[in-house]
């Protein structure tokens, strides 16, 4: 048990310390782009933070772990997109990576029960594949904030 809290602790650690640099590090030269990735990455990692609260809350299971599980689902969800998306976009994908944060925590807190796992998953993929979908059908010129 006392593992596994060190584990998410480290994550924590790692990505409030580390994965902001890590979204924007790509780039060659300080520019609109990069000023984005730093509003998408701490943007979704807030609504992520604020999104767990408020299902942890309405289940009543706050705790420690799930706060930490938050920011690294935040971070983790936004990354692929995070050049691409804008604030808006990034307020949903941190409300996404809420709720998988919190069907992680219920997965930790009863490790016989599956059900959270799969359905954090599945909310995480299918949340994924339409965030794909819309870029690939939109995205056909050079974003506003590149010129």
């Amino acid at each position: 048990m006392k593992t596994r809290l060190l584990i998410i602790l480290a994550g924590f650690c790692l990505s409030l310390s580390w994965w902001v640099s890590f979204n924007t590090g790509s780039e060659v030269m300080v520019d609109g782009i990069t000023n984005s990735t730093v509003i998408v990455t701490v943007s979704s990692v807030a609504f992520s933070i604020l999104s767990w609260f408020l299902f942890s809350w309405a289940a009543h299971s706050l705790n420690f772990k799930g706060i930490m599980l938050s920011v690294i689902t935040g971070v983790v969800l936004i990354t692929p997109f995070s050049g691409v998306l804008g604030p808006m976009a990034a307020v949903l994908v941190g409300l996404v990576a809420g709720f998988v944060a919190h069907m992680i925590q219920k997965k930790i807190t009863c490790p016989t029960a599956n059900r959270p796992l799969i359905i954090g998953a599945v909310t995480a993929a299918a949340s994924y594949s339409i965030l794909f979908a819309i870029i690939l059908s939109v995205q056909t010129t050079i974003p506003i904030w590149d010129t």
